[in-house]
C-alpha cells in the first residue's frame, strides 16, 4: 500500500499517512469493526483486513475493561478490486447512513457528500475525506 491511505469500515473511514505498520492499538469493539474493513491507497490499489490479531494473550482486565486498547497485528489480502466508484459510493454511505462518524465530522455532511462526490481520482478522494475528518 501507498501513504496515504484510505480505511473503510462498517459505519466509518479514517485516513492514515503511515504504511500499515504495526503494532496497531485498539479496544476489543473496534478489533471486530476492523475485520474486513477495505484499505484503499493513492494508486487506485486496494486490500481487506481479514483478520485482526492480539500481539498478547487478552486478559481478564481488558475484558472487562472495554475502552483498553490493546496491541494488535492487521492481517491482509489484497483486493477486493475496487474502481473508484465502489469508493465513493461505500464513503458517501457512510456520509448519508445512521453512523457514529457524523458526530466527529469537522464540516457540515452536505459539505462533505460534495466534497467526496467532486473527487476523481484516489488521490482526491483521500485529500476529501482527510479535509471531511480535520485532517486526523
Amino acid at each position: 500500500m501507498q501513504t496515504p491511505f484510505l480505511l473503510i469500515w462498517h459505519g466509518g473511514f479514517s485516513v492514515h499517512s503511515d504504511a500499515l505498520s504495526e503494532p496497531w492499538m485498539m479496544t476489543r469493539t473496534a478489533m471486530n469493526n476492523f475485520r474486513n474493513a477495505v484499505c484503499h491507497d493513492g494508486t487506485g490499489m486496494t486490500c481487506t483486513i481479514v483478520d485482526v490479531i492480539p500481539i498478547r494473550a487478552v486478559t481478564l482486565r481488558d475484558r472487562m475493561l472495554p475502552w483498553r486498547q490493546i496491541p494488535v497485528r492487521l492481517v491482509r489480502q489484497p483486493g477486493p478490486d475496487l474502481s473508484l466508484a465502489d469508493v465513493r459510493v461505500r464513503l458517501l454511505s457512510i456520509l448519508q447512513g445512521d453512523s457514529e462518524i457524523a458526530d466527529v465530522l469537522e464540516v457540515p455532511v452536505d459539505q462533505a457528500i460534495a466534497w467526496v462526490r467532486k473527487a476523481l481520482t484516489p488521490v482526491a478522494l483521500i485529500e476529501a475525506a482527510k479535509a471531511i475528518l480535520g485532517a486526523r
